[in-house]
């Protein structure tokens, strides 16, 4: 069937529909106009044709460019199709004539149905070892005579990714006759077409140093899920890795554990694992503070178990704080992770007690307190303390406190937010 028939049948049956036409309980279609029709040109591209009445504003004929048969008043023909949901206006709405017009625009008879476009576009950037764009524009079309109709959103999302390769920079690698060029391109390609859904484009922006690394843009008619983006980048990983020494870095960082510390305490960085579907056997490791070589010594050990590498303090100082990095190598590739922050160090609890220590002989009727209080924020408490003559002890690393009672006794605890305290009754 050729185009101009099937345009043909789709007029006769906007015609045979009776109007008006209820499509929800809130929505009634009172009249509808057909207004543009893009059917396949003979060389096998879209022509864009607008319906009598109608055409398509300068703007848009400008940037697509009029058809061979477009008529010489108006621009009602356009070869290809807005990617916006753009659609041709009245005539009425065209108050100039286009630059390219030099006979006069003909005022046709008014219609009932004007037609208003409105675009908003926002734009957002986020980054997490990418830059990411999104770009999203609605088309909404509303008729006086329709209580509520609107074309739905179309939405346009850019990610800018990087990859790095460890091999030396060469400008050479900038021209797409380059091998490297060509191999990388291949990789962003079909890689894309698979991870990516509605993708719409995928290009090679450039390389630059730092030991090699290259830009490229990925394209979709759909929001880009975060989840998609990092299966991309394990399987160009998994691809290049066969022709290049590849970095893969991670959109995690390292692992403090614990993050708040005391001078003097053992703590851990944990680094890894690799994404599972990441081809990665770790063959070796290297750990920076500050950019500054970590050596393995009594201060400072390293440990590997289920693809993660430890680095284990064991006497913490303010030496040990500062900006971590982990790369887990297989071969000549590499996982690199960062710290994103750094270890809290706390206020050492000063415990004091009162008396620090006494002996006595018990009395009928006699009563004696000991108090036990600590700075703000900690509080305290007596630990497990019998109703029956023992030695006790509360031990924090830097302070031991202990007292002895050697009569039976009675005992209750009064506790408040920084402090305790014991009231011992003979009997």
């Amino acid at each position: 069937m050729e185009p101009v028939e099937i345009i043909n049948r789709l007029r006769d049956a906007i015609a045979n529909v009776s109007s008006p036409l209820e499509i929800t309980d809130d929505l009634t279609l009172s009249s509808w106009t057909l207004s543009t029709a893009c059917p396949l040109n003979s060389a096998g591209g879209t022509e864009c044709q607008c319906e009598d009445s109608f055409t398509w504003s300068c703007d848009i004929c400008d940037m697509f460019g009029a058809c061979s048969n477009a008529s010489p008043l108006t621009c009602d023909c356009i070869n290809g199709i807005p990617p916006f949901g753009e659609f041709c206006q009245p005539i009425t709405n065209l108050t100039t004539a286009c630059p390219s017009n030099t006979t006069p625009t003909p005022t046709p008879t008014p219609i009932t149905t004007p037609t208003t476009a409105t675009t908003p576009t926002t734009a957002t950037t986020a980054t997490t070892a990418t830059t990411t764009t999104t770009t999203t524009t609605t088309a909404t079309t509303t008729s006086p005579s329709t209580e509520s109709l609107s074309t739905p959103a179309m939405t346009i999302d850019e990610r800018s990714l990087s990859v790095t390769l460890e091999i030396d920079f060469d400008e050479s690698y900038n021209d797409e006759s380059n091998s490297v060029h060509q191999r990388c391109s291949q990789a962003i390609e079909t890689h894309s077409e698979i991870h990516i859904p509605g993708l719409l484009s995928a290009d090679l922006l450039a390389f630059r140093t730092g030991s090699t690394i290259f830009d490229f843009e990925i394209t979709a008619n759909t929001t880009i899920q975060d989840q998609d983006v990092d299966a991309l980048l394990v399987a160009i990983f998994n691809d290049l890795r066969n022709s290049f020494p590849v970095r893969f870095e991670s959109s995690r960082n390292l692992t403090f554990q614990p993050r708040g510390v005391f001078f003097n305490d053992r703590l851990n960085v944990i680094c890894g694992p690799p994404p599972q579907a990441l081809q990665f056997r770790i063959t070796s490791s290297e750990w920076t503070l500050d950019r500054a070589l970590i050596i393995e010594d009594d201060l400072h050990r390293f440990s590997r178990a289920n693809r993660m590498e430890t680095l284990e303090i064991t006497n913490y100082f303010f030496t040990d704080n500062g900006h971590y990095q982990c790369r887990l190598f297989d071969g000549d590739s590499s996982f690199l992770q960062d710290s994103n922050e750094r270890f809290s160090l706390l206020e050492t609890p000063t415990i004091r007690t009162v008396p620090l220590n006494n002996t006595i002989v018990c009395e009928v009727g006699q009563e004696l307190s000991l108090q036990c209080s600590v700075q703000e924020p900690y509080n305290v408490k007596f630990k497990d303390f019998p109703n029956t003559g023992k030695t006790e002890t509360e031990r924090h690393p830097n302070y031991i406190w202990h007292f002895a009672v050697y009569s039976q006794i009675i005992a209750r605890t009064v506790k408040s937010v920084s402090s305790s305290e014991f009231v011992f009754c003979c009997n």
